[in-house]
């Protein structure tokens, strides 16, 4: 089936990107929840002209049994195998695991990370992670390349494509050590940083920048409570130390983006808030964590971390 025939003959067509990923089993409940109304809409849509259709990356013999169950009547393809979600700018990356990372990245990683400069060029985020938004924007469209691994798996040739050599660079990863879970997930990391982990896409092409604007203060001021509390949790754990710190830096990232998109001055008065709110913590916690908000200050300030070693990038 081609984009031509989902117009069915109509002057204009309507498409929703529904979430329902390869080996998922079921769709995405949210879009569940929104697709329980297509059919009825589907009826007045196709009055004025205007074609409807579903998409998602799962393959359709995952797809089909799944709309049985859920008695929906609409058109639903599947974009599996296809470059269908890259051309329409909707293909979000997803979260990697370093214990099975190879040193390369799909197309897709290359794809987001430009897309994500457009919107971060000259930001606080830009700043903060030392982004070079050129470079990303002059990133050559990645292809997929069949790459020789060794006997247990691990890729020794080198990365694919640039977008992975640039992630490896700036994880300053040990080629020596491609089989090492630590080190790989520096790596996959990087990736997340230069792409905003989906957040770019979400406010620029999706569309969230408008909806949210006026909530943007708030939401930072969420995530740096949420990471303050998430932060002081005790357990004598590893793993889970290693999970609270995965996740308080997700928190960290998402603060920073959100950061980026206020005004100045709002964004001043939120840094002065965030000193505030770290000083009313326990003063163990604040002196570990005063470095990484001292960090932001600078970053804000138009000044690099690089040359300080007491403020610090906060990474996981």
């Amino acid at each position: 089936m081609t984009l031509g025939d989902l117009f069915c003959a109509k002057k204009q067509l309507l498409v929703y990107h529904f979430m329902f990923g390869p080996g998922w089993g079921d769709g995405c409940p949210n879009c569940s929840f929104w697709a329980d109304h297509f059919d009825s809409v589907n009826l007045h849509i196709g009055q004025r002209d205007t074609a409807f259709a579903v998409v998602s990356r799962a393959p359709w013999k995952e797809i089909a049994p799944f709309k049985k169950r859920m008695a929906w009547r609409f058109k639903w393809v599947s974009s599996f195998n296809t470059d269908f979600n890259l051309d329409f700018n909707v293909s979000f990356v997803e979260e990697l695991a370093a214990d099975i990372f190879m040193d390369d990245f799909s197309p897709k990683f290359t794809k987001a990370a430009k897309q994500a400069a457009t919107v971060i060029e000259g930001t606080l985020y830009s700043r903060y992670y030392d982004v070079d938004c050129a470079t990303l924007l002059s990133l050559p469209e990645a292809k997929p390349e069949p790459t020789r691994r060794s006997w247990f798996g691990r890729n020794r040739e080198k990365p694919a494509n640039p977008f992975a050599a640039l992630c490896i660079q700036r994880a300053d990863a040990d080629e020596s050590k491609r089989w090492d879970v630590a080190r790989n997930g520096m790596v996959v990391e990087q990736a997340q940083i230069l792409t905003t982990h989906n957040l770019a896409l979400l406010f620029g092409r999706v569309g969230l920048g408008e909806t949210l604007r006026s909530d943007l203060r708030d939401m930072s001021e969420r995530c740096f409570r949420w990471i303050c509390r998430r932060q002081q949790v005790k357990s004598d754990k590893w793993h889970a130390k290693l999970i609270m710190l995965k996740q308080t830096a997700y928190a960290w990232r998402q603060m920073i983006f959100y950061a980026s998109l206020l005004a100045p001055e709002v964004r001043q008065a939120f840094i002065v808030w965030a000193e505030g709110h770290l000083h009313e913590q326990p003063s163990d916690f604040r002196a570990r964590f005063a470095p990484a908000l001292r960090g932001l200050v600078l970053a804000n300030e138009g000044r690099s971390l690089d040359k300080s070693t007491d403020p610090r990038r906060f990474l996981g």
